[in-house]
């Protein structure tokens, strides 16, 4: 039944990908400080609108209100036992002190971690923690009733970060956990300082943060190039268009890769199968993803219907970056893999798909794809984006940190996997590596239900059935037109039975928050069950049993889908 991948599409479409348009892209957009709610990320999405109106490309432009927080001023002072002051940068989110300040002694906390406060009294205090900010670490430092966190960046310079974990606009079930805490990052010479200074005895400091958090009125430009033969269905690709400070790598190249994409695709719509839409998200850094996620609101009807599959694109072509590393959902991960293999001739490193990016889809159930370059690993920064670059999220992120040829070539790959996705007579989806990780997490948490009251044996062997039965359609071959339709329409479906469960606790109609969880995560809770006792343990138990419940129709909805299938084009 498998379709050769690049055999769906004429290759030489990939050869339209011009190295100057790119960096034409990159040079315009890098004019403006992108920053959400600002004038600089207005004039982004008017040269976007223009550029899309000359290559004749639909484009709509969402209004919407978003909640986007920007940090302006932030400052340390060590006040005892020396006198000194700290460079230092706060973070969308936090709170903003008054004027004069906020005085209280530090601790230091390790990694921020929970465990990192054992026996340690914070309530009131300001604690010190290793790496960047994170949300989780705030919500943590929050819990454990701190007054203020200092973040240590690993290089010198501190990176922006933002310290929500409400994912997009925060709704009336999420806005509790709108952060109230003073949150700080300093760079590593001056957090080592900081580490020294309290291991020796009391250490008291005078911070200063400074935030402007309220509702913005954004836009946002989502395109759309047409298919042919099914224009309803289409392939979603996006990029976050809002930046820290002009942001080159992350996400001006990003950016000029969408564009292109957008100017090829229209030249070649009456190619298309399907259509492809092409988004630029808004409210990323300073709104914790608020566009993709206004999107998944206004658009839930048509994306669940018709999405196919999730494309992100985020800092392609940065300087240096010469290996691969993929983040998809099983039942996409092997046809990703092989166009950026065969295209790039670099191996590609399979990751579980973090939450971050603009993930904004997986409570729908549309599969994701985030193909990326990455510097090698013992030269890479432990940062989130720009290829791995020490720049990111910091005022050097400029145009001298990106790869023309680099762009390129992350272009044509992303351009590849889009163009196999609307172009193949059969979804290139696997799911037999979804039903397969199902076993595989089952299996492992068996070893947690000791006294076997979740009985997951039944829930591994249903998984393990599911397999064979996407075993037996995926090797079926000579499949007709009317047959493809019938399996396209199976595929669409297993995603939003199989993903929601797989990869969200919240399901179909939320957000979960923005911190990374196991897979099957509301059955993963199974894994604190030993640490627990009393009341704790048989409220967990509880809500295990019908996280149970919720896997077991999961499973079952997805034999009886595929069995059914199977029937239809087996008579």
């Amino acid at each position: 039944m498998a379709e050769e991948y690049l055999e769906v599409f004429d290759k030489t479409v990939l050869e339209k990908v011009s190295k100057e348009r790119l960096m034409e892209h990159v040079q315009r957009l890098c004019k403006f400080e992108r920053v959400s709610g600002t004038e600089g990320e207005s004039k982004a999405v008017e040269y976007i609108v223009s550029k899309l109106n000359e290559y004749g490309v639909n484009v709509t432009v969402y209004s919407f209100d978003a909640l986007i927080s920007r940090p302006k001023d932030a400052k340390v002072d060590i006040i005892y036992p020396t006198l000194t002051s700290l460079k230092a940068i706060t973070h969308p989110f936090s709170l903003s002190t008054p004027e004069e300040g906020i005085i209280s002694e530090l601790v230091y906390v390790g990694q921020g971690k929970q465990e990192d406060y054992t026996f340690k009294d914070v309530s009131g205090k300001i604690v010190l923690a290793d790496g960047n900010a994170s949300p989780e670490k705030a919500w943590i430092a929050q819990n454990m009733n701190a007054l203020g966190m200092i973040n240590i960046s690993n290089e010198e310079v501190p990176h922006e970060m933002i310290i929500t974990t409400v994912w997009g606009t925060p709704s009336i079930k999420t806005c509790h956990r709108i952060p109230k805490i003073y949150v700080l990052s300093v760079g590593r010479r001056d957090g080592e300082t900081l580490k020294k200074m309290v291991s020796s005895g009391k250490v008291l400091l005078r911070i200063f943060t400074k935030t402007e958090t309220g509702w913005c009125r954004l836009k946002m430009p989502v395109a759309t190039i047409e298919g042919k033969e099914e224009p309803e269905k289409f392939v979603l690709v996006g990029g976050h268009l809002d930046s820290w400070y002009y942001g080159a790598t992350d996400n001006a190249t990003g950016n000029a890769c969408c564009l292109e994409i957008a100017r090829i695709l229209a030249e070649e719509k009456g190619k298309l199968r399907r259509s492809v839409k092409v988004a630029w998200w808004v409210g990323h850094s300073q709104g914790r993803y608020a566009g993709s996620t206004y999107f998944v609101d206004r658009e839930w009807e048509n994306l669940n219907k018709n999405c196919i599959a999730y494309i992100n694109i985020d800092s392609p072509g940065s300087l240096d970056t010469t290996v691969y590393l993929l983040e998809s959902m099983p039942e996409t991960m092997d046809f990703a893999e092989e166009v950026a293999r065969k295209l790039t001739g670099l191996s590609v490193e399979r990751l579980k798909p973090g939450r971050w990016g603009d993930q904004s889809f997986w409570g729908l159930g549309v599969p994701s794809i985030d193909c990326y370059s990455m510097l090698p690993e013992e030269k890479r920064a432990n940062v989130g984006g720009s290829g791995g670059g020490w720049w990111w999220h910091t005022p050097y992120d400029t145009v001298e940190y990106v790869s023309p040829e680099y762009l390129v070539r992350d272009t044509k790959v992303n351009l590849a996997i889009t163009l196999v996705l609307a172009n193949s007579t059969i979804f290139p989806f696997k799911f037999s590596k979804n039903a397969e990780l199902y076993a595989k997490i089952l299996e492992e948490l068996k070893r947690y239900d000791r006294t076997n009251t979740l009985n997951l044996e039944v829930l591994e062997e249903k998984s393990r059935r599911l397999k064979i039965l996407f075993e037996k359609i995926e090797g079926l071959s000579k499949i007709s037109s009317k047959e493809a339709v019938e399996l396209n329409r199976m595929y669409l479906k297993l995603s939003r039975t199989l993903n929601p469960t797989l990869f969200t606790f919240k399901g179909r109609y939320e957000q979960d928050y923005a911190v990374d969880e196991p897979y099957i995560p509301g059955l993963s809770k199974i894994m604190e069950l030993e640490k627990l006792d009393g009341n704790l343990a048989k409220f967990l138990m509880t809500t295990l049993l019908r996280e149970r419940n919720r896997v077991s129709e999961t499973l079952d909805e997805a034999i009886s889908l595929v069995e059914e299938t199977f029937q239809k084009i087996t008579k």
